[in-house]
């Protein structure tokens, strides 16, 4: 069954890629739309709408939207706090396309301007993240030349 999950179809892969378009849709919704004052709960749902507009039947699962102190709460899903200048907004969604559904984290500053300390964890977290990626690329490139190699001989 895990083999399944990593080997795609073209067809497979091109449902993944239209669900993260229809994800990109909503995404870009929550940006242009968040302002301190507002629910959670709206984001979430100015997200499944901007999703369901761009073409997408609708959400892989239920978008996880938690602002401030929420946000460290796991699978937090009441989305019902209202959101407040300084904060940030953790957001987890995932439109649906085919079956298939994207799968979205990203942080966002809820008055749209980072803080000098945001900003400061926010580049930290990238740059550790960008170093992690193009460890995990190495070490699946060098499992993959040893399986090639076993396979040769």
């Amino acid at each position: 069954m895990a083999d399944l999950r990593v080997v795609k179809k073209s067809e497979e892969v091109q449902a993944l890629k239209t669900a993260n378009e229809h994800t990109r849709s909503g995404f870009e919704a929550i940006l242009n739309g968040i302002e301190p004052g507002l629910k959670e709960y709206e984001m979430s749902a100015l997200f499944e709408y901007k999703v369901r507009c761009s073409g997408s039947k609708g959400l892989g699962f239920p978008t996880i939207a938690a602002s401030g102190g929420n946000a460290v709460i796991l699978h937090y899903v009441e989305n019902d706090d209202t959101m407040k200048s300084g904060d940030l907004l953790l957001l987890d969604f995932g439109a649906l396309h085919d079956n298939y559904s994207a799968d979205i984290s990203r942080t966002i500053p809820v008055n749209g301007k980072y803080s000098e300390r945001q900003k400061y964890f926010t580049i930290l977290f990238l740059k550790r993240k960008k170093r992690l990626l193009r460890l995990l690329n190495q070490a699946f490139l060098m499992q993959n030349s040893m399986k090639f190699a076993r396979r040769s001989y």
